[in-house]
């Protein structure tokens, strides 16, 4: 596997959803079994900015060689992921998101702690 594909894979996600709690909060919040009211849909649609910032940020990272800037990338990508595994799984255990929790939460930040976590501790290759 390739850092880039990760990064569009993180790109692809981030947009989605960001966009989705940017233009459309309250049918984002329903999905994960969360009540909107004016409040939580405005935190929604500052969540979507957030999410569409980090899509960004990936889709124009994914060409970075350089190995210093790769490795920050892959640390605040890595910390982030796990924080994201951590808030997503109190959510869903405390019954604050439904089961889609699961799948929409979970496990992506899952699937990106694990992605990371190889590129965080995988042995460079030679030029």
């Amino acid at each position: 596997m390739k850092l880039s594909n990760l990064l569009v894979f993180n790109s692809f996600l981030a947009l989605v959803l960001g966009l989705c709690l940017l233009f459309f909060p309250a049918a984002g919040l329903t999905f994960y079994g969360m009540t909107p009211d004016p409040a939580i849909n405005l935190m929604a649609q500052f969540l979507g900015v957030e999410l569409v910032t980090v899509g960004l940020f990936c889709w124009f990272a994914r060409k970075v060689t350089d190995p210093v800037a790769q490795k920050a990338m892959i640390q605040a990508f890595m910390i982030a992921s796990l924080l994201g595994l951590i808030v997503s799984l109190v959510g869903t255990i405390s019954g604050v998101m439904n089961v889609f929790g699961w799948f929409g939460g979970v496990g992506i930040f899952l699937i990106l702690a694990i992605g990371y976590n190889y590129f965080l501790f995988k042995k460079p290759s030679k030029p």
